[in-house]
């Protein structure tokens, strides 16, 4: 979680400006208060930021024929109009991707031969951190099996294929396929990535294909237009799933601080009304 707290250098830095305003607060029970909670809400707010944006991108993507543990596959190149939710899009590369639901057992990815097709496939668990990176410099073009477990599974992986552990049960796989003489064959190799449970690994389940650019949601934006107890009850909410990844006991704490804990509801009329001001800013 220091990762998490590290990267977000700006809002770290708007935490430092609120405690200045509170060590610099005139007496009053009700200024102070309402102060503190703001610095309290500004730590839980970074520190959940991560999860309630995946969770979001996952509703946004994840809407039929599209489903769980089946890949999305975009026949089109990315531009500043569809890719709205992924930094830096690479305007030579194809973008297919599969969200991961890992409670009931891990699943099998079938990867086919790339040829000399340049391909990358990281996959990040549900506070976005890199849990995976098959791909062209890891794994080679040939044709190649993975798993990717959750982490509750204690089983190994079959006989010649790589396992990666996921330290959730949501995951994201995001493929890339370069481009660089036309969409020709293109189509072909992503359908031949496929996903199975590991339980049953001939169950395939068909692939969502968007055909034509669309104007994507803006993730991002909508997250950042929640209301302080929006935020939170979002927070709450994916904290039932997803735990802290790793645990980390002073993250815990700035959470409970907030009225966040895992696996409770988030209730913002336990505070007094000048805490709840504080934390919805």
């Amino acid at each position: 979680m220091g990762k998490v707290l590290r990267r977000l250098g700006l809002g770290l830095l708007a935490i430092i400006v609120v405690l200045g305003l509170v060590a610099a607060s005139p007496p009053g029970r009700g200024f102070i208060g309402e102060k503190l909670a703001l610095r309290d809400g500004a730590q839980a707010y970074l520190i959940g930021y991560p999860l309630v944006t995946m969770q979001a991108t996952r509703q946004a993507l994840v809407q039929p024929p599209a489903q769980m543990n089946a890949f999305i596959h975009a026949r089109y190149l990315p531009d500043a109009r569809n890719a709205v939710n992924v930094i830096s899009p690479s305007r030579d590369t194809v973008y297919s991707t599969a969200w991961l639901d890992l409670r009931d057992g891990p699943v099998i990815i079938e990867q086919p031969d790339m040829g000399d097709r340049f391909w990358l496939m990281p996959v990040l668990d549900a506070w976005t951190n890199v849990v995976a990176d098959p791909g062209t410099r890891t794994l080679g073009n040939g044709r190649h099996r993975m798993v990717v477990a959750g982490p509750d599974w204690a089983g190994e992986a079959p006989a010649g294929v790589t396992l990666y552990r996921s330290t959730t049960n949501l995951a994201w796989a995001i493929l890339r396929i370069q481009v660089d003489d036309g969409l020709d064959g293109i189509s072909e190799l992503q359908d031949g990535f496929r996903i199975a449970p590991l339980s049953n690994p001939r169950d395939y389940r068909d692939p969502a294909v968007v055909e034509r650019p669309r104007e994507a949601t803006d993730v991002r934006a909508q997250v950042d237009a929640l209301t302080g107890e929006e935020f939170f009850t979002a927070l709450a909410d994916a904290l039932r799933d997803e735990p802290l990844v790793p645990d980390d006991p002073a993250a815990v704490d700035m959470l409970a601080k907030a009225g966040i804990v895992a696996g409770q509801p988030y209730d913002a009329s336990r505070f007094s009304a000048a805490r709840r001001r504080g934390i919805a800013e």
